[in-house]
């Protein structure tokens, strides 16, 4: 390098900025980490709480007996177009 800095300045200055990027935080509050965790479990527990009354609800019947013929018929459509498409694609190869 001609007219700068020697490499080992060059070295040293990124490995004092790293130290710096990499040093953990003095101001992390780890009070505040278990209070995300505590509202995230409470949260949890409401949601399994909706998710299990509504499993045992009339509505939760009527939602599955309308999803599964729904969802075989879109994932049967899917098949269908991907052998489709790879007909067409061995048909376009050989010829």
């Amino acid at each position: 390098m001609t007219g700068g800095a020697g490499v080992d300045e060059i070295l040293s200055y990124f490995h004092d900025i790293s130290i710096t990027i990499l040093t953990p935080s003095k101001s992390l509050n780890f009070q505040s980490l278990s209070f995300i965790s505590s509202y995230f479990d409470e949260m949890f527990t409401d949601i399994i709480s909706i998710l299990s009354d509504f499993q045992t609800s009339s509505k939760y019947k009527l939602f599955i007996a309308l999803l599964v013929p729904a969802l075989i018929v879109f994932l049967v459509e899917i098949l269908v177009d991907n052998l489709k498409h790879a007909f067409i694609t061995k048909v376009c190869l050989l010829t």
